[in-house]
């Protein structure tokens, strides 16, 4: 975790809670990512022509550029991994190269998404369906309270707020003061889940065995040396999640949206890691597929984000579209329970696990990527402006 995303979680932390401050912090937020894209006309006339594009580039690469540098690493490897990529030549990739850097600062789309959503195949309009990262930012700042958001920024406090859902022994460390509690949980478990509570996308997670922590001060140290952390007891999985992959515990995302009509869930899908993996994050190498939320069966193939397509995991040959999930309506009512029990957030991702108890808590994110059901099922855009409308 960078210096300035601790910098900023702090801030946000003691910022008081005034409604008028909070609505001046969102809406300096939103200004900060309307400037991280150009004019609407501009987006219009670059979408004529490769070299109206190119133009675009040039003219605000002064103004821009910072952002298109800081996705470049990530747009070369998308090229290298996506499998429809394979084979092209160098002056197509070339094309596709501009056309993406385009896409950033047009729409806000990062390199990965780019390749999700098949954008060198889609017009103006069909881009425009989708919600890119930026915009996915913008729905943050518009629907959450950015200031009570911080109770899912940091994990430790996820887990204080909603305990009684996690069904598991879980700890947040940040300071020397917490080394007798650290040492407690680690004498009473073989093994656990280490995060760094302020991260995302399953970066900073990692299974540590007891027996090969070595010293537990300079272990504990290490840990709070690189900010607040959160220990966890290891979620045993049930046999039916278990039957997509074993390795890792295969979660379901749903995310939740407090309307004027009561709960709506837009996007549902679950997660699964390839064989020998921990962690089941579609960035990392993982599968995932569409969940009817409605039924609880998988509707859709399984994908990953190198454009691969399996009607089954490809390492245990476990079927996808038509699989039933366990104890889905206990599911959904968790989900709902959850929800309504966030006050002054009204859209949240949230990350469920199977287990031999039933379905628990694993975390819950106030700023969801929202990719992987529009890689496979369409653009939501449409739908988050209408409920966003929907909204008291």
């Amino acid at each position: 975790m960078r210096k300035y995303d601790r910098l900023r979680h702090f801030v946000r932390d003691r910022i008081p809670d005034v409604p008028i401050v909070r609505r001046y912090i969102s809406g300096k937020m939103e200004k900060m990512v309307l400037a991280t894209l150009i004019p609407e006309s501009e987006v219009h006339f670059g979408e004529q022509d490769l070299r109206n594009k190119e133009e675009i580039l040039s003219r605000y690469q002064g103004k821009l550029g910072r952002h298109l540098e800081k996705t470049e690493a990530e747009l070369e490897e998308a090229l290298r991994s996506c499998v429809r990529y394979q084979g092209m030549d160098a002056l197509e990739l070339d094309r596709i190269r501009k056309d993406m850097r385009f896409c950033r600062i047009a729409y806000g789309y990062l390199p990965g998404e780019y390749v999700a959503f098949s954008l060198e195949q889609r017009n103006e309009a069909e881009r425009r369906s989708y919600v890119s990262d930026q915009q996915r930012r913008m729905y943050r700042y518009k629907m959450n309270d950015i200031l009570a958001a911080n109770i899912f920024i940091d994990k430790s406090k996820t887990y204080k707020h909603y305990k009684q859902y996690y069904l598991r022994h879980v700890i947040g460390i940040r300071k020397p003061a917490d080394f007798k509690q650290f040492h407690q949980f680690v004498s009473t478990h073989e093994e656990f889940v280490l995060k760094n509570a302020l991260d995302s996308l399953g970066k900073s997670v990692s299974l540590v065995k007891r027996a090969d922590l070595g010293d537990e001060h300079k272990f504990f140290n290490a840990c709070i040396r690189k900010g607040i952390h959160v220990l966890e007891e290891r979620i045993e999985q049930s046999r039916e999640l278990s039957a997509f992959n074993e390795s890792s515990v295969n979660t379901v995302r749903v995310i939740t949206v407090k309307t004027r009509q009561g709960i709506v869930v837009p996007y549902c899908i679950l997660r699964m890691g390839r064989k020998g993996a921990f962690v089941d994050n579609s960035g990392n190498g993982g599968v995932i597929a569409c969940i009817d939320y409605a039924t609880g069966k998988l509707k859709t193939e399984g994908y990953d984000e190198k454009g691969n397509v399996y009607s089954a995991h490809p390492d245990t040959e476990m079927p996808f579209k038509g699989t039933q999930l366990p104890e889905w309506d206990k599911l959904q009512a968790l989900s709902e329970e959850v929800a309504q029990k966030t006050k002054k957030i009204n859209m949240v991702g949230w990350d469920f696990a199977h287990t031999p108890k039933g379905w628990v808590m694993v975390e819950g994110n106030d700023s969801p990527h929202i990719i992987a059901q529009q890689m496979i099922l369409g653009g939501l855009k449409k739908t988050m402006d209408e409920l966003l409308n929907q909204m008291s």
